[in-house]
């Protein structure tokens, strides 16, 4: 379960994202080069909490263990690569702290830069907590696991890509509860070529949007709609009971 997992995180590691030095705390091996900033935990079990406003850098989070990264009121601009960029391949736990609202932006580089989310993170990543969280992917998707994405009851999570898929899984999309909020825009002149909703669950509502032109569609007993727009998008996700979404949110 989520609280069994989250006991192991004894050890607190604490980065204001706009002032941190260089240096060793609680185990982890911190380094901040002009705002690029990179944690390592090495065989550390770690919650990292997060907070404070960089404009420019980004956070890399390293190690063989599990870790929880905490959202503790914190807005990240990356000029160049992933805002947030978890690297360790076990499962990662990203906490919205109750009452916080948390930003992860990327921006758009050049196209040999192979940054995959402005939220990547190379394992099981998994989202829980009652605060908010937007992510704004610039360059690629907005949220991207190479494995698979849980959101738990209680999230608050917006996602907006304006260059490829706004939330995107490897090995699949499962959401347990709370609001998920999902936006594409593509400035090109075909726009937005596909957008597939999966809805795993009778009774859950997915609005799709074109522009000013929405409409709405209930999960039938077939268990999944699909639906094709144009240009601009949103969806908007709502529900309490566990799903499927499939690999990727629009």
């Amino acid at each position: 379960s989520i609280i069994s997992n989250l006991q192991d995180f004894e050890t607190e590691v604490t980065i204001d994202v706009a002032n941190i030095s260089n240096g060793t705390i609680n185990g982890v091996e911190i380094t901040n080069n002009n705002g690029t900033i990179v944690c390592n935990h090495g065989n550390n079990k770690v919650c990292y909490v997060l907070s404070g406003t960089n404009t420019n850098g980004s956070v890399t989070i390293t190690g063989s263990k599990k870790c929880e990264i905490k959202l503790n009121g914190v807005n990240i601009t990356s000029p160049d690569s992933a805002a947030l960029n978890v690297l360790c391949e076990k499962r990662c736990f990203i906490y919205l702290a109750d009452g916080t609202t948390n930003t992860l932006t990327d921006t758009k580089c050049e196209e040999s830069n192979e940054h995959k989310g402005a939220l990547y993170c190379k394992g099981k990543l998994l989202f829980h907590g009652t605060g908010t969280l937007s992510v704004y992917g610039h360059h690629n998707n907005a949220i991207h696991s190479a494995d698979y994405i849980i959101f738990n009851k209680g999230v608050n999570v917006y996602a907006n890509s304006t260059a490829n898929h706004v939330i995107k899984a490897n090995d699949g999309i499962f959401v347990n509860g709370g609001i998920i909020n999902v936006e594409i825009v593509k400035k090109d002149p075909f726009g937005v070529r596909r957008v597939h909703v999966f809805c795993a669950v009778r009774g859950v509502v997915v609005h799709v949007g074109l522009l000013d032109d929405r409409q709405e569609a209930e999960a039938g007993s077939s268990g999944h709609r699909r639906a094709h727009q144009r240009r601009s998008a949103w969806v908007s996700y709502s529900c309490s009971q566990s799903r499927s979404a499939g690999q990727q949110m629009v």
